[in-house]
């Protein structure tokens, strides 16, 4: 059986080489370019996940912040009639010196849960305005 070869002849076999590497060269480039861009999204993805879930454990700690700041603060802002303060004043007089420490400290702890409350609505302000 004989064997029919064809042979083409190509102009200028040096500049068409030279362009189809150029052209690989830039191809690799690209997909290497492309790549590189999946791999910051897949990061970013990661991220925002990791930063919801932040989000979602600090709202939730909020919340049961929230909840216990409330119940102190309600035990500890009952209204006051007059009646009430008398009785109060009365009951102060005769209190030992140690049950006035614990009162006045008491005091103190409310007020600091009100400042406690009051930063607490500045980073809940805050929070906000991010999201």
């Amino acid at each position: 059986m004989a064997r029919n070869d064809y042979y083409v002849g190509i102009e200028y076999p040096k500049s068409l080489r030279k362009n189809i590497l150029e052209t690989s060269r830039l191809m690799i480039y690209i997909l290497e370019k492309n790549e590189r861009a999946k791999q910051i999204n897949r990061e970013k993805l990661q991220g925002i996940k990791s930063l919801r879930q932040n989000v979602h454990e600090i709202k939730f700690l909020m919340a049961k912040l929230r909840d216990r700041l409330s119940k102190a603060v309600d035990e500890d802002m009952r209204p006051y009639t007059l009646s009430s303060t008398k009785k109060t004043s009365e009951k102060e007089q005769t209190l030992t010196g140690k049950t006035k420490k614990k009162a006045v400290k008491q005091r103190k702890k409310s007020s600091e849960i009100a400042e406690l409350e009051e930063e607490l609505a500045e980073i809940e302000e805050t929070l906000k305005k991010l999201e």
